[in-house]
């Protein structure tokens, strides 16, 4: 019996020893709940040392297992009764465990656990440690003995064969890669065949075909040279009027002498043959091959991609197996690193420790296609050479490398997928909230979660998002280098040097910040006693109102506890407008001490969500980020007055667009007094300053500065009627004063 029909038998019976337990299902609940599940584990008391006896019994339980994790004997629960009753237990315990119609006793010190709990637990730690399950876990996670390669060495060890063999699977799956670098290597090695690799793609003819596969047996006939000296001997044709075609070019290598018993030819691609009309020629020839001259092929397809009628019949008689190849992702890791990595060691160190973690990655996203995995790989290398550039502090560097690395590994995959463009458009604040309540959903049915609200492109990136971060308190980050690197080629230096610099501030926040500290205690929302959470809500108004707390974190803060309010984790006894006060009374004296923070608006990309609290945490948020920029104006406002005192042409473009006032900076008269002791040339620079300002801000701050200055201008001309060039030039400033003026109006 083949293995599909073995794993349709076996579904097959469990489907049916279902529908059996659904017939009789009340009578198979009952007697679970009457002598089984209450008897046991609906009567026993909740108490510490109950919960201590439980957990001795599964620590015996577990060193049972590890004592005898390598026995040989296949686990009664593999066998098809041990499933049916494995699956059907399964059913009967998660229906009495979560429908509330048994009564449970749970830990006394866990009570989101119960008693009954370690009957599936035992049950699937048995599973994992048995040998059996170790290897089918192996063979799923692409960690499987080389089935393959031992087939086709069975094959190649008969002198004479009258069939062919198929390595199958998915476009990407690493079927060319299997056989440039373990089956062909394998073959050269054992000695008695040559490999011969022969891709269809551009082939249109049996003909064709034929010339190529003699090309690939006589390489001579691919050079340079041999194809030039076929030129010249055209050219001397067709001097006696005489021409070789190419068909008859292709006649002549096609009626080479190969001895062909050799020869292991692997066609690849063969999928492109089944597409069309004349794959009967095909096949036939590939049958010539095989009967009369004693060839060995391979072929390497992408069945799914057959859909031509005649192609079943056919291949049953040329083809006798067809093996399906899963890649070991690990080796191909390792291979990459091993081939293409000798000139970067701290690159290759660096990969080789993260090997489990990657591997983990493609296993958990489903990533199978190597094409995707090198892309990977590629983009990587080249961002991990810029950071080993930067001048890191060498405790941040490593954490800086695996956050470019995850984020490298979902562009690339999701671009070669064709999903790039999902993560461009991310809108994180709303898919974060999506993420959250979903999780909440799932633990809760008192919380609704419906996918309808959100678009259809929004759901994608929803299902993204759980796919790499998972659900729950996530934090999503992106990285637009990346993005436009890995989607158009397009490597900015210093756009990474700025992503780099705000990832590591971010973490040294978390380090070393008590505020950031007790912040990251009020997210932890499932991880917190009672008590504890009541005692962080208090000492955080508390830091709050006297404004301990980082003008930065404010609208952070204001998330976290409407948060613990709006999904009832604890009570915050304090209504909107009394929690309002507090925040805005904190926030002045927290003002005071402040520093300008930049790009602060991206602190609050990840928290700006809808909640009942909405109105509260967007007051804040546009306080804190206005405090911010007055903060910015007062420094850099400081720092002119400094430097205006030295040279004033070095504020005048800076000066130009910032939202301060210019007499803040110099008075309209030592303007002109600049102006007039200035050389000619440097008399335009000037001018081009007021022409550059911004008509918004001058009619903002700068009218009275305007204003004055024509006045000192016109003052100036009248005492100075004679014409000279620097006469000009404050004719010039006059002109632009004016024109400036009417502007505002």
């Amino acid at each position: 019996m083949t293995n599909s029909l073995q794993v349709i038998y076996k579904i097959g019976g469990i489907l049916v020893f279902v529908a059996i337990m659904w017939l009789l299902s009340d009578s198979i609940l009952s007697l679970w709940l009457n002598y089984i599940g209450m008897p046991i584990f609906g009567k026993i008391e909740s108490t510490c040392i109950n919960d201590l006896c439980v957990l001795t019994i599964m620590l015996m339980f577990l060193w049972f297992l590890w004592k005898n994790k390598n026995q040989e004997e296949k686990h009664f629960l593999f066998t098809n009764i041990g499933l049916c009753l494995l699956f059907g237990g399964g059913i009967l315990y998660s229906y009495s465990r979560f429908t509330n119609t048994a009564s449970f006793t749970f830990f006394y010190n866990f009570p989101i656990l119960a008693y009954a709990d370690i009957l599936p637990v035992c049950i699937i730690l048995g599973l994992l440690f048995n040998k059996e399950w170790r290897k089918y876990r192996k063979n799923i996670n692409g960690e499987k003995d080389d089935k393959i390669k031992d087939a086709i060495k069975l094959y190649l060890a008969k002198d004479t064969t009258n069939y062919a063999i198929m390595i199958a699977n998915d476009w990407g799956a690493g079927k060319t890669y299997y056989w440039k670098n373990i089956l062909a290597p394998m073959i050269l090695k054992e000695g008695r065949y040559k490999p011969i690799y022969v891709t269809t793609f551009g082939i249109q003819s049996v003909e064709e075909l034929h010339s190529k596969i003699i090309e690939e047996i006589h390489p001579i006939f691919k050079g340079h040279l041999t194809k030039m000296l076929m030129a010249l001997c055209n050219c001397m044709l067709r001097l006696f009027g005489a021409n070789l075609n190419s068909r008859e070019t292709n006649s002549i290598i096609r009626y080479m002498n190969v001895d062909w018993d050799k020869y292991v030819i692997c066609i690849d691609d063969f999928e492109r043959f089944a597409k069309k009309d004349s794959i009967v020629s095909y096949l036939g020839y590939f049958n010539k091959l095989i009967e009369h001259c004693n060839a060995k092929i391979i072929f390497i397809a992408n069945e799914g991609k057959i859909d031509n009628g005649n192609y079943k019949e056919y291949k049953e008689k040329i083809i006798r197996n067809t093996y399906y190849y899963f890649s070991d992702v690990k080796e191909v890791i390792i291979e990459y690193i091993n081939d293409e990595l000798q000139n970067n060691l701290d690159l290759k160190q660096y990969l080789k420790e993260k090997l489990d973690y990657i591997t983990n990655l493609c296993i958990r996203t489903k990533t199978v296609n190597l094409r995707s995995l090198f892309f990977f790989l590629e983009n990587y290398e080249q961002i991990y050479t810029l950071i080993k550039k930067q001048k890191i502090e060498k405790e941040y560097e490593k954490q800086v490398m695996d956050h470019f690395l995850f984020l490298s590994f979902m562009y690339s995959i999701e671009f070669k997928k064709n999903n790039i463009h999902l993560l461009q458009t991310m809108d994180i604040a709303r898919l974060k909230k999506a993420i959250y309540e979903k999780w909440q959903n799932s633990i809760s049915k008192s919380y609704s979660f419906e996918l309808k609200e959100y678009s259809e492109e929004q759901q994608e990136q929803i299902k993204l998002i759980e796919l790499y971060y998972g659900l729950g308190l996530i934090e999503i980050y992106q990285s637009k280098a990346s993005i436009d690197f890995i989607s158009n080629g397009y490597f900015s230096v210093n756009e990474y040097k700025h992503e780099i610099d705000d990832y590591i501030v971010r973490i040294k926040r978390k380090e070393t910040s008590p505020d950031e500290s007790l912040l990251n205690r009020l997210k932890n929302l499932w991880g917190l006693e009672d008590s504890e959470m009541n005692s962080n809500i208090e000492e955080a108004l508390s830091l709050l109102e006297k404004g301990e707390i980082s003008l930065r974190l404010y609208p952070l803060y204001v998330a976290a506890l409407i948060r613990i309010r709006d999904y009832h984790f604890a009570v915050i006894e304090k209504n909107d407008d009394e929690l309002l006060s507090i925040l805005k009374n904190g926030i002045e004296k927290s003002r005071k001490t402040a520093k300008y923070v930049p790009n602060m608006e991206n602190c609050y990309a990840m928290e700006d969500y809808d909640n009942k609290g909405n109105e509260i945490y967007k007051e804040i948020r546009d306080l804190v980020l206005k405090y911010n920029n007055e903060i910015y104006l007062d420094e850099k406002k400081n720092n002119l007055k400094a430097k205006v005192k030295d040279c004033i042409f070095e504020v005048l473009d800076e000066l130009s667009s910032l939202d301060i006032p210019i007499e803040d900076i110099i008075t309209s008269q030592n303007f002109f007094d600049e102006v007039k002791n200035a050389t000619n040339n440097k008399k335009g620079e000037f001018i081009n300053f007021l022409k550059k300002r911004n008509v918004a801000l001058l009619s903002k701050y700068d009218k009275n500065f305007l204003f004055c200055l024509k006045t000192i201008v016109k003052d100036c001309l009248d005492k100075n009627p004679e014409y000279c060039v620097s006469r000009k030039y404050i004719v010039l400033l006059q002109e632009t004063i004016e024109n400036q003026l009417k502007g505002m109006s």
